[in-house]
């Protein structure tokens, strides 16, 4: 069965050693945000961002399609 992708961004300031997006194949947003939520976990210094990618108002998550111009779907970077 083909996946599709998604794009997720958290709409919150992100500090240093915090996911700030990800990229994941999944059958479906509700997947794909459960996905981003599970491997983000284990980064977070405070309860206070539990649920950061599966609430829609804490977080973006976009379906990307296949069709299209070559291009960069994420860049993520944080200056320290």
């Amino acid at each position: 069965m083909q996946k599709n992708l998604y794009i997720l961004k958290s709409k919150e300031e992100v500090d240093y050693d915090e996911y700030e997006g990800f990229v994941v194949r999944a059958d479906n947003a509700k997947e794909a945000r459960q996905l981003a939520e599970t491997q983000s976990r284990g980064s977070y210094p405070h309860q206070s961002l539990m649920g950061r990618f599966t609430d829609p108002k804490r977080s973006s998550c976009n379906y990307i399609s296949r069709v299209g111009k070559s291009k960069i779907l994420l860049s993520d970077f944080k200056a320290g």
